[in-house]
């Protein structure tokens, strides 16, 4: 008895070796827990992407010294875009090709690039449109680490990390939407903006989750013709951009946040929620781009 297509494209998941295709993701609210950070119900697409050897790059308003700890812990050698765009970290490549390596392998710097404004000049920005408006909000800057840890939900372990920024400042707004779209405007016209995140609204320069794509697409081409295309999943409005510069646009649908429109960009949205919408995700898109590849060579 012969196998239909979905048999036979099950069977070769692992076997199969899919070009340019690259997964970019959002971590919070994506890949990792909301509330947990733990991404164990996603193993399963993290198993896969492994075994195909498919780049995953995380794509996050996080620091680099938190995004390096979580790319340390789940095994990915691929670059690392932190703090919105702000930067991008590219790790040392492997002599053997892979862009994975062994959970809880440390990353090696190659380059660093450096994108967005530096702290210091937003941190003295804010203090002085603060004072201008009145305006209501903590920035992290002026938290103690308990309520950092109250406020954000991490770890003890982590917390120092999140402080160590050097693009960005999250704020906990206090005030009202008319002041937000002041603050928002006045921004705009020191060439800096606000972004709401998934718990904080974060203050940075005028790049975001989208202006590294075409930088990635570059540096994963494998020659001078190939195309490489992008599947990337978020779930916050900071993530838009991400899955509008995208090929497969993806939103996790979230607890906290509605889901994202685009007028430029067809974006799929999740059933379920968080890590194991993630998870299913990232598999069924796999199945189907190895379906479409695999039914073409019959």
């Amino acid at each position: 008895m012969g196998l239909n297509s979905e048999q036979r494209v099950d069977t070769a998941l692992e076997s199969f070796k899919l070009e340019g295709w690259i997964v970019v993701s959002d971590l919070d609210g994506s890949l990792l827990d909301h509330y947990s950070y733990s991404f164990e119900k996603a193993r399963q697409a993290l198993d896969l992407l492994r075994k195909l050897n498919i780049p995953l790059i995380f794509n996050t308003s996080k620091t680099l010294p938190e995004t390096l700890d979580i790319a340390s812990e789940i095994g990915t050698r691929s670059p690392l875009i932190v703090e919105n765009g702000g930067g991008v970290f590219v790790p040392a490549k492997s002599s053997d090709g892979k862009y994975w390596a062994g959970e809880n392998e440390l990353l090696h710097r190659k380059d660093w690039i450096s994108v967005g404004t530096q702290r210091s000049e937003i941190l003295d920005i804010l203090k002085h449109l603060r004072l201008v408006k009145n305006l209501k909000f903590t920035s992290f800057e002026e938290m103690t680490l308990q309520e950092l840890e109250i406020h954000s939900g991490l770890p003890k372990m982590s917390l120092h990390a999140a402080l160590n920024r050097e693009f960005s400042e999250p704020l906990l707004w206090k005030d009202s939407q008319a002041n937000l779209d002041w603050l928002s405007r006045t921004l705009e016209e020191l060439e800096l903006q606000i972004v709401k995140g998934g718990r904080f609204h974060l203050v940075s320069g005028q790049h975001d989750k989208g202006t590294s794509l075409d930088w990635m697409r570059s540096y994963f081409k494998t020659s001078k013709d190939s195309l490489v295309k992008i599947m990337a999943l978020g779930d916050g409005m900071n993530d838009l951009p991400m899955l509008e510069a995208a090929d497969i646009a993806i939103c996790i649908r979230s607890q906290a946040n509605p889901p994202l429109r685009s007028k430029h960009k067809t974006i799929l949205t999740t059933a379920g929620t968080g890590v194991e919408a993630w998870n299913e995700s990232v598999l069924d898109g796999i199945r189907k781009l190895q379906a479409n590849q695999y039914l073409r060579t019959e």
